[in-house]
């Protein structure tokens, strides 16, 4: 199915208007252009690639998946709509986590050592020959090994 770039643009700029980013900001985390941002925005990129959609995605604070079920039925603009009521709503940029990492970063705010919204991100992209990780536990190896290959321990 061709993804209908219009659609992804619309949720990228709705997206990012929910954060109150601008389209700099959000090139500046995503490491890409401004113009190239407002192109896609406007659907003028024809094919920008999943690495360039998931930049986009974890700088606002979304999954892939989240960017792109924009597109995906009939129910578009009422399903992003319903998204982005959503997250007003809860005051959460934690839409569609897998149910293991949203358990995780509860537990780390319970903790009173929360997980920052761009590691989250991060863990919820995270993909190994077609698998994610499932439980509590298994995300939280994943952190601690993510953590510690940055640190030289």
């Amino acid at each position: 199915m061709a993804m209908k770039m219009e659609s992804v643009g619309r949720r990228i700029q709705e997206v990012r208007e929910l954060r109150q980013m601008s389209v700099g900001e959000l090139a500046a985390k995503a490491g890409l252009a401004k113009s190239y941002i407002a192109k896609l925005e406007r659907g003028e990129v024809e094919n920008p690639g999943v690495r360039t959609l998931a930049s986009i995605a974890a700088a606002l604070g979304v999954t892939l998946g989240a960017l792109l079920r924009a597109q995906q039925s009939e129910d578009t603009e009422q399903q992003a709509e319903s998204d982005v009521q959503l997250a007003k709503q809860l005051g959460d940029a934690r839409l569609d986590l897998p149910d293991g990492l949203r358990e995780l970063a509860k537990r780390m705010e319970r903790k009173g050592a929360p997980l920052p919204q761009h590691v989250i991100n991060a863990l919820a992209l995270v993909e190994f020959r077609g698998k994610r990780p499932k439980t509590v536990e298994d995300w939280l190896f994943l952190l601690n090994a993510v953590e510690r290959s940055g640190t030289g321990k």
